[in-house]
C-alpha cells in the first residue's frame, strides 16, 4: 500500500482528502503544517517514510516553501513532493519544480488529478 503524508492548514480539506486517499488505497499520515511535518519525517526513521508528501503552500508556523528548504537540509532521501495550491502562478510553478519539488496540482483538486500526480511521483 502506497503512502503519503499530508500537510495542509484546512483541516476540513485534511480530512476530505485523508478519507478519499485511503478510500483509493493509500495510507496517509497528516500534518497541520511544514514544522510538524518535518518533525514527523525525521522521527519517523527511514522504515516509515512516506512514499510521498502531499503539501499545501500557504500555512502557518512554517509555509510550504520553508518545508521545501528545510526537506532538503534535514533529511537524507526525502519522498517526493506534491504541491496542493491555489496559487497558479507560472513562476511559483517554475521556482517549486527548481527546488524539487515532482508536481503541482492546483486546488480546488479534482481526485483524479491528484491521484495520476502521486503515483507519477511515487511510482504506484
Amino acid at each position: 500500500m502506497p503512502s503519503v503524508m499530508l500537510v495542509d492548514d484546512d483541516e476540513l480539506l485534511r480530512d476530505l482528502l485523508q478519507l478519499r486517499l485511503e478510500v483509493e488505497g493509500w495510507d496517509v499520515r497528516t500534518a497541520p503544517d511544514g514544522a510538524a511535518a518535518i518533525a514527523a519525517l525525521a522521527q519517523g526513521g527511514a522504515g516509515v517514510r512516506p512514499d510521498a508528501v502531499l503539501l499545501d503552500l500557504l500555512m502557518p508556523v512554517m509555509d510550504g516553501m520553508r518545508f521545501m528548504r528545510h526537506l532538503a537540509e534535514d533529511l537524507p532521501d526525502p519522498p517526493p513532493v506534491v504541491v496542493l495550491s491555489a496559487i497558479d502562478k507560472p513562476e511559483i510553478r517554475r521556482d517549486l519544480l527548481a527546488a524539487g519539488v515532482r508536481e503541482v496540482v492546483r486546488k480546488p483538486v479534482e481526485l483524479p488529478v491528484l491521484l495520476a500526480a502521486l503515483r507519477a511521483a511515487t511510482g504506484a
